[in-house]
């Protein structure tokens, strides 16, 4: 096993390394940082030593400052790219088809820190151990896109965290733990619907719960 690179005290940009915090999904580890700004960040190791951030996005914002007409030219087309468009569109777009339902009439947001600066959001991507294999996940469903309440998972993870529902004996929601039955006479939805909703079609438990099911009484076509 490689050896860790001892990081703690040394500058990189406006970045102090204090100490390692955890590590990501691809085992790399994330250091916790001072910026010079007074804002703390965490910063893959590597992104450090090889420059690729500097700063806690202070910088960038900086720039950006002087650089209003800004592009992302050579980004535009990449997946992480169309993944933060979708996330704007989603929560702030009427006409898109997740608005309704499950993301900007609820009240989810993106964070000011992403929402005009596709660098800001880019930069914590790289950070936290984005790979075209990951998607971008809500830590808790009740709150809304920004660097403490997201990460990425893969589609193993999200099997996994399924599972565990699924051996569960209940469910829990908006802090309410109930079983699948109790659920079902809250929401008055059937509890064959929400069983295959969950651990068939792999729904979330916040979809599974808030979708009205079509008249033909399939969760698929809700």
């Amino acid at each position: 096993m490689r050896k860790m690179k001892n990081l703690k005290g040394q500058r990189f940009g406006r970045l102090t390394a204090i100490c390692p915090v955890a590590k990501n999904n691809l085992g790399a580890v994330l250091w916790l940082c001072d910026c010079d700004c007074g804002d703390d960040t965490i910063v893959e190791g590597r992104s450090l030593t090889s420059g690729a951030t500097r700063s806690c996005g202070c910088l960038d914002r900086e720039a950006h400052k002087f650089r209003p007409n800004r592009t992302t030219h050579g980004k535009s087309g990449t997946r992480l790219y169309r993944i933060w468009k979708k996330m704007k569109s989603r929560c702030s777009n009427p006409n898109d088809p997740d608005y309704q339902q499950y993301y900007g009439s609820r009240g989810i947001t993106v964070c000011l820190e992403w929402l005009h600066d596709f660098q800001a959001f880019y930069d914590w991507a790289i950070s936290h151990g984005y790979s075209d294999e990951l998607s971008i996940v809500r830590i808790d469903n009740e709150k809304g896109y920004s660097p403490d309440n997201c990460r990425w998972a893969t589609s193993k993870t999200q099997a996994i965290n399924r599972n565990l529902v699924r051996n569960a004996k209940t469910i829990t929601f908006h802090g309410e733990s109930h079983t699948v039955r109790e659920w079902a006479e809250i929401t008055g939805i059937d509890r064959v619907t929400i069983h295959s909703r969950i651990f068939k079609r792999g729904w979330d438990i916040e979809r599974a719960l808030t979708t009205t099911p079509s008249k033909k009484g399939d969760g698929s076509h809700s």
